[in-house]
């Protein structure tokens, strides 16, 4: 089974064992345990060679979104 079926069926799992309001998780333990090693493996994954190939259209989709958020 891949990764992310696994942890989905993991997070629904868990979702109906916890009772609802009384799970609360800090945003800066959520962005440190869940989106910093995530984006550390797609880093490592990414095909940089690609990755420049395509910049122009890279830039233009990246851009608007750092500075929209």
């Amino acid at each position: 089974l891949p990764t992310p079926l696994i942890q989905i069926l993991l997070g629904i799992g868990l979702g109906f064992f916890i009772p609802v309001g009384t799970f609360h998780l800090e945003t800066e333990l959520f962005l440190a345990l869940i989106i910093g090693p995530l984006l550390f493996r797609e880093a490592e994954e990414s095909d940089i060679t690609s990755i420049l190939k395509h910049g122009k259209i890279v830039s233009y989709l990246i851009f608007p979104v750092v500075f929209l958020s």
